[in-house]
């Protein structure tokens, strides 16, 4: 699975790599995990550029348990 880790990505950074990464992978049909850590304010970053492309994703990991990590359904 392709992994975008932003650990360490300053917030105004992150929105650019974000958008990048889900253009990169746009119509490979399949899922891809974005690693924003325990900032509330890099996950909103993240989901809201993902909402913009009204792609699926769900906060949590495989199993839900992980705040830190949001895996995206690119088709």
């Amino acid at each position: 699975m392709k992994k975008l880790d932003l650990h360490g990505v300053r917030h105004e950074d992150a929105r650019n790599q974000t958008i990048r990464f889900v253009e990169d992978h746009w119509g490979s049909n399949t899922n891809v995990q974005i690693v924003t850590g325990h900032s509330a304010a890099m996950r909103s970053i993240v989901t809201e550029i993902l909402d913009l492309y009204a792609v699926p994703y769900f906060v949590g990991g495989f199993l839900g348990v992980d705040p830190a990590t949001i895996t995206v359904e690119i088709d």
